[in-house]
């Protein structure tokens, strides 16, 4: 009897988690219709930003975060001029800031070792904690982005650093600043291979109430990577979905998330649904011109292409037959 009970207590809870994985899947596919509201208030934001009352640098600074993750090649231009106005400046922290956003940008567009030749030039000694703060974070970024695509000793001495790098940033993030220091000490506790806590720092991150879109998916998508590493692939997914959705919201074309959902929606069976993910995933790759991006995606787009045909021509010989029989 107990046996049964407990049969019965999983077949629920797995029957709710497949309800709430199908809400999820409803919900992105909402935001997906919506694309275009969000691309248009992504313009009504760019043009405000050219119109306001500011100075040059601050000018500048908006626009090279406008569009840092939504297309590298408008992004360049704004990052060059704003290098070039801190220049003229000659003040040591906008030198610094404009160095980090041109590095940050290498690196969200792959080029790792151009990111790190601007990461290990930048005079940071002299600059506001805030500054400072802002280099550490994206110089480990870099370091565990660097270590994904290395392997053995070469992958840990990265992550290692990027951890000494991690603590560097925390030291002086204010207390203020909560949403950057839970996620900061968050990605640090996901790192070290403190999953629990990394849970609990980024669902505090989440529940911040001035979190931008742009945020939560980033708390999303390593929430996503924690829960895969522990096994829980439901709620891997579910994360994952939710991230999809935040990227759309953001006008994110720098993402992964929408590529891992398709895998995931391929691998449950739902061939069309996936085809028509990875070409979103692979459309926002190309328009934000992420070449390490765009090659991941190639090498999975023809395996659900090809699914796809199949599942068409099987289609279609159903049809065949059943007007032949009637």
């Amino acid at each position: 009897m107990r046996h049964l009970i407990l049969v019965c207590t999983l077949l629920l809870l797995h029957v709710g988690m497949t309800a709430n994985v199908d809400s999820d899947l409803t919900a992105l596919n909402q935001a997906l219709a919506e694309r275009d509201v969000y691309q248009q208030q992504k313009q009504e934001r760019i043009q405000f930003l050219q119109q306001a009352p500011m100075s040059h640098y601050e000018r500048l600074l908006a626009l090279t975060e406008e569009y840092q993750s939504y297309s590298y090649d408008t992004a360049t231009i704004y990052v060059e001029k704003l290098l070039d106005e801190a220049l003229l400046s000659k003040e040591s922290n906008k030198i610094a800031e404009a160095q980090i956003k041109q590095a940050f940008l290498y690196l969200s567009s792959g080029l790792f070792n151009e990111s790190s030749d601007i990461f290990q030039t930048i005079d940071i000694a002299s600059c506001e904690q805030d500054i400072q703060a802002e280099y550490y974070i994206h110089y480990a970024r870099l370091l565990y982005d660097m270590a994904d695509y290395a392997h053995g000793k070469i992958s840990y001495e990265y992550i290692n650093h990027g951890n000494q790098l991690s603590q560097e940033a925390l030291k002086r993030i204010s207390p203020e600043d909560t949403i950057r220091y839970w996620s900061t000490a968050a990605l640090y506790a996901m790192k070290m291979g403190e999953s629990n806590l990394a849970i609990q720092r980024f669902n505090r991150v989440l529940e911040n109430t001035h979190i931008t879109e742009h945020q939560k998916a980033i708390a999303y998508s390593s929430l996503a990577f924690i829960y895969q590493n522990l096994g829980d692939t439901l709620l891997a997914y579910r994360n994952i979905i939710m991230a999809a959705i935040a990227d759309i919201k953001s006008c994110t074309k720098e993402t992964v998330a929408m590529s891992i959902v398709a895998q995931n929606v391929f691998a449950r069976g739902q061939i069309t649904q996936a085809a028509r993910y990875i070409q979103v995933a692979l459309d926002d790759a190309t328009f934000y011109n992420a070449r390490h991006r765009q090659v991941k995606i190639s090498q999975v787009m023809p395996i659900i292409e090809q699914q796809q045909l199949i599942m068409e021509q099987e289609q279609n010989r159903r049809v065949t037959w059943l007007n032949i029989c009637l």
